[in-house]
């Protein structure tokens, strides 16, 4: 049987209807998963029981895994965790500005992939923005000044034995310095063909613009985004234990809201990047 997609909003998201694990790997299916996160972005669905391992073959249906990170524990599997309570967890707490992960990399994640295990009684959200309609929707005189900038992008933290994070301030001089990537501020993403924003809080530098403006023009961008209320471009995923996402990274920006830090949530990843790529770029 093949799977059929119920929009969320207008621009992001679809619920992937009858789910059915067994059948994801099937051709027909497999094509079809494919082909509705081309399409919509996003893709969720609710799975009341989904192991490691079937994550894993759902992950692989889009892409290859890829487990990296400076100074990531040298033992890892396909999965590992968002988590305030697990002793492996990272990135546990505290709220996130809209962002696209791995852009400190020259192959940035094409796709990511979390299952919620944990999930807090009073909440927690997700937010996940279509980048093209962001850049469409700023003023123009705004889309003119961003339009030649170009920020470099620095992986601001590491992972220490323990699996918690520390800001590379705090590194160790003996320390390699941190993977970093200059990408433009407004990119022309080569699967959509469509202009969108790349935007991100952790850049240390700027081109087309000094230093300070450009911090200043990331705060307004970050300020904007912050505030955005275009529910047609913009979908709010409220989590639930068993909830399973998928979205493209490049063509949706995420953020996490605020929640209650007393409370456990322990997503389940898996990050992804196109068949063929180089991981460790």
């Amino acid at each position: 049987m093949g799977f059929s997609f119920r929009p969320l909003t207008k621009h992001v998201g679809a619920e992937i209807v009858d789910f059915d694990i067994a059948a994801m790997e099937a051709p027909g299916n497999a094509q079809a998963l494919r082909d509705a996160l081309g399409r919509y972005n996003l893709l969720t669905c609710n799975v009341a029981e989904f192991s490691a391992d079937e994550q894993v073959r759902f992950a692989q249906i889009f892409g290859e895994i890829t487990m990296r990170g400076y100074g990531y524990p040298a033992e890892k599997d396909n999965t590992e965790y968002v988590s305030n309570t697990r002793a492996d967890g990272t990135l546990g707490n505290g709220p996130f500005h809209f962002h696209h992960d791995h852009l400190f990399y020259e192959q940035p994640l094409s796709a990511i992939v979390l299952y919620g295990i944990e999930i807090p009684e009073s909440g927690t959200v997700t937010k996940f923005r279509d980048a093209h309609r962001f850049y469409r929707g700023l003023p123009q005189p705004m889309q003119d000044k961003v339009d030649q900038i170009e920020q470099l992008h620095v992986l601001n933290f590491r992972t220490k034995d323990d699996a918690s994070t520390v800001p590379h301030v705090d590194r160790d001089a003996s320390e390699p310095p941190p993977p970093s990537k200059w990408w433009p501020l407004i990119w022309t993403n080569p699967r959509t063909n469509q202009r969108q924003a790349l935007l991100s809080p952790a850049v240390e530098d700027f081109r087309g613009i000094d230093k300070e403006s450009g911090f200043d023009l990331i705060r307004e961008l970050l300020r904007i985004g912050r505030h955005e209320d275009d529910l047609d471009s913009t979908y709010l995923h409220h989590w639930r234990v068993g909830d399973l996402i998928i979205w493209d990274n490049l063509a949706l920006a995420h953020a996490r809201s605020p929640f209650d830090t007393t409370q456990a949530r322990t997503l389940r990843r898996s990050p992804i990047i196109p068949v063929g790529s180089d991981s460790n770029d």
